[in-house]
C-alpha cells in the first residue's frame, strides 16, 4: 500500500526501527533467503526502516517488491516515492485541467452574459427608438391640430365680424339664395325682376321721340 506520510506517522514511527524486532518476520525472513538466495542479477535485498521489513529493489527497472523475486506470489511495482511522484503529477495535471475547463467555463459563461447583455441593450435602444418615434409622430400631430385650429381661428379683415359686433361667418354668409339671386334677365314681365330692369337713357328718350315726330311730318 502506497501512501503520503502524514504526521501521525512521523510522530508514530519517528526515524523508525534500525532493524527488524519481530522474531516472527526474522524466521520467515530467514527462510526466505535460504530457499530464494541468491538474488537474481541487478536486484538488490533494501530495509525499510519505517517498517522494519526487507524489500527487494531491481537496480535495472526501478522497480520493488516486497518478497525475493523468484517468490511465486512476488509482484514487482515501482516504488512508492515514484507512485507518489505520479500521482501528484497526476493531481496537478487533472487540477490544471479542471482550472482551465474552469477558465473556459466562465468565459463562455461570460462570453453568454455578454451575449445577453447585448441583446437586452439592442432590445432596450429598439424599444427608445420606437417611443422616440411615437413621440415625435404624436408632436407632429398635435402641431398641425393647433396649425389648423389657428387658420380655422384667423378672422378676415373684410369679414364685418371683423369691423363690428355681427356674428362671425361663412363665405357664404349674407349672400341671398339661389332661388331668389338677380340673373339679369327677366324671365316674365310681371315677374318680381320687372320693376329693377334697367331705365332707358334720357338723351335716347328724347332722341327716340324727335324720331317719331320726323315720322309723322313726312306723313303729312
Amino acid at each position: 500500500i502506497h501512501h503520503e506520510c502524514v504526521l501521525f506517522c512521523r510522530t508514530f514511527f519517528g526515524t523508525g526501527l534500525k532493524e527488524p524486532v519481530d522474531t516472527e518476520y526474522i524466521r520467515v525472513h530467514n527462510l526466505m533467503i535460504e530457499k530464494y538466495y541468491p538474488l537474481p542479477d541487478g536486484w538488490r535485498e533494501m530495509y525499510d526502516a519505517g517498517t522494519g521489513r526487507h524489500y527487494y529493489w531491481c537496480t535495472k527497472t526501478d522497480k520493488v517488491c516486497w518478497l525475493p523475486p523468484g517468490h511465486p506470489i512476488a509482484k514487482a511495482t515501482e516504488a512508492a516515492s515514484k507512485i507518489r511522484e505520479l500521482l501528484a503529477m497526476e493531481a496537478g495535471q487533472k487540477k490544471k485541467e479542471e482550472d482551465n475547463m474552469s477558465l473556459d467555463s466562465d468565459m463562455n459563461d461570460s462570453d453568454e452574459e455578454m451575449d445577453e447583455e447585448d441583446r437586452r441593450l439592442e432590445e432596450k435602444r429598439k424599444k427608445e427608438k420606437a417611443a422616440r418615434k411615437e413621440e415625435e409622430k404624436r408632436l407632429k400631430e398635435k402641431r398641425r391640430r393647433k396649425e389648423q385650429e389657428l387658420e380655422e381661428e384667423a378672422l378676415d379683415p373684410m369679414d364685418p365680424a371683423a369691423y363690428s359686433d355681427v356674428p362671425r361667418g361663412t363665405w357664404t354668409s349674407g349672400l341671398p339664395d339661389q332661388a331668389t339671386a338677380k340673373s339679369g334677365v327677366d324671365a316674365t314681365a310681371s315677374g318680381p325682376l320687372f320693376q329693377q330692369r334697367p331705365y332707358p337713357n334720357p338723351g335716347a328718350v328724347l332722341r327716340a321721340n324727335a324720331a317719331a315726330r320726323g315720322s309723322d311730318e313726312e306723313e303729312d
